[in-house]
C-alpha cells in the first residue's frame, strides 16, 4: 500500500475515534504512514482491537523473522 493510500485510510479512523499504535506507542496517521513507507526491513501486522462491537484502536506489530 502506498504511502498516501495508507494515512489517508487512518486519518478516516482517527477521525471517528480510532487510536493507532505502533510498537504499543500511540502514533498518528501521518507518522505512521511515513515510518512504515520508508522500513526497509521486516513487516507489520494489523491487530484490530475491539470493545463492545466498536473498533477502538489499531495496532501495527512487527512480525519476527
Amino acid at each position: 500500500m502506498k504511502k498516501v493510500e495508507l494515512e489517508v485510510e487512518l486519518r478516516d479512523y482517527e477521525n471517528h475515534g480510532v487510536v493507532i499504535r505502533l510498537g504499543g506507542c500511540e502514533i498518528t496517521s501521518q507518522s505512521i504512514a511515513q515510518k512504515l513507507s520508508v522500513q526497509d526491513q521486516g513487516e507489520y501486522m494489523r491487530d484490530y482491537v475491539f470493545e463492545g462491537g466498536t473498533l477502538k484502536e489499531i495496532r501495527f506489530d512487527r512480525i519476527a523473522e
